[in-house]
């Protein structure tokens, strides 16, 4: 028997790769926040592309391809400024609570 140390731990991406290639699945469950964006025509018909090739909803694709995207972001900071934007991160997320504008069911 493995011990479960000996797993590695599946990026955002390789998970997301997985569920557009079908050959994994994900279940998020989570505080979602309404937004409506402007997405540019290139952009949005490719989300619509793999969304309609995965069978996952539009909404789904673009959440985690946003996941994608702010890791990878957070990792190409400076850490003065993933220290400043973390604590923002926290203030917002105290203020959206508060507002009582976060869901709290669903899937993500």
């Amino acid at each position: 028997m493995q011990d479960s140390d000996d797993y590695e731990i599946p990026t955002k991406l390789e998970m997301f790769v997985s569920q557009v290639t079908q050959s994994g699945t994900v279940t998020s469950v989570g505080s979602v926040h309404a937004q409506s964006v402007r997405i540019p025509t290139d952009q949005m018909s490719y989300v619509q592309a793999i969304a309609k090739h995965s069978g996952m909803s539009i909404n789904k694709t673009i959440v985690q391809l946003l996941e994608i995207a702010i890791d990878a972001a957070h990792q190409a900071l400076p850490a003065k400024d993933k220290k400043a934007i973390m604590k923002l991160q926290g203030q917002a997320a105290v203020v959206l609570l508060a507002a009582g504008e976060l869901e709290t069911s669903g899937e993500v």
